[in-house]
């Protein structure tokens, strides 16, 4: 569902406004990347029907991520959808009671102003982008796949080999013959959590972080959407109501974004 968290003119304040912009920038990196896992894992705004909850087995009893988990799982199950008709205000509270999320990403901005405006660089999206492309298309065997990846970027392929991409994947070609339940199997196997694993090596190992407002401008670029064009990225770090209508236009945009879901992904591309 919508949402937007509460923001006022604090230090606090001023900390949630660049983490909503940075949870925004990622889902649109996600979106230009065409991932079947394009949403935002923020527990006060999922809604589920009672047949979809217990297909999935009901919410998992992690406890941190849960709700990331959450969607992940309904993602191989069933099209996550955009619903705008109601909006959720979800807290902007500090907390430590777990290592991630909300609470502890505004601990942070607080304790390492440093760290407040900076994200994926843009390129590690367009290797996602070509990456996912590749098992939208799948080579016979995944050793043809792991060449593509080469080609694509060798920390690419470090990365998939790290992760064990050929012992994982052998028996998914070995058991799935039908091109589209072989895409199918590989973006399971792919899934939200390795998509965020392959951003932070590709930060940690090709690139470095880059500012936030500058992946932004260049996703908007690529994706051609006119209605940032009177926007300042260049020094937005710097301006309080600049940083407000970058927000105001990634929420106006939202529903335009792709849905979540590999069979949706699938039937869509």
């Amino acid at each position: 569902m919508y949402s937007e968290h509460p923001l006022d003119d604090t230090l606090s304040g001023h900390c949630m406004l660049a983490y909503e912009i940075y949870l925004r920038s990622y889902e649109l990196g996600l979106h230009y990347a065409n991932s079947p896992y394009t949403f935002l894992p923020i527990g006060s705004t999922i809604g589920v029907s009672v047949p979809l909850y217990i297909a999935c087995g009901g919410m998992n009893t992690r406890i941190a991520g849960e709700d990331f988990y959450f969607l992940q799982h309904i993602a191989r199950i069933s099209e996550i959808k955009r619903i705008t008709s109601a909006t959720v205000y979800p807290s902007a509270r500090l907390s430590d009671r777990v290592p991630f999320g909300t609470g502890a990403k505004l601990q942070q901005y607080l304790n390492n102003p440093e760290k407040r405006y900076v994200t994926f660089p843009f390129e590690s999206f367009e290797i996602l982008k070509k990456w996912l492309q590749c098992i939208d298309v799948p080579d016979e065997n995944p050793e043809l796949m792991l060449l593509q990846a080469e080609k694509i970027h060798p920390e690419l392929t470090h990365f998939l080999a790290k992760n064990y991409w050929l012992q994982k994947t052998q028996k998914i070609f070995q058991q799935n013959q039908n091109v589209k339940s072989l895409r199918y199997h590989l973006h399971e196997w792919f899934d939200g959590l390795k998509t965020l694993k392959l951003l932070n090596h590709l930060r940690d190992f090709a690139f470095q972080s880059e500012n936030l407002f500058f992946t932004i401008e260049k996703l908007l670029t690529h994706l051609k959407l006119s209605e940032f064009q009177s926007i300042d990225f260049q020094n937005a770090e710097k301006d309080y109501q600049m940083q407000k209508m970058i927000l105001k236009q990634l929420r106006n945009i939202w529903y335009t974004l792709k849905s979540g879901g590999i069979n949706h992904h699938l039937d869509g591309s």
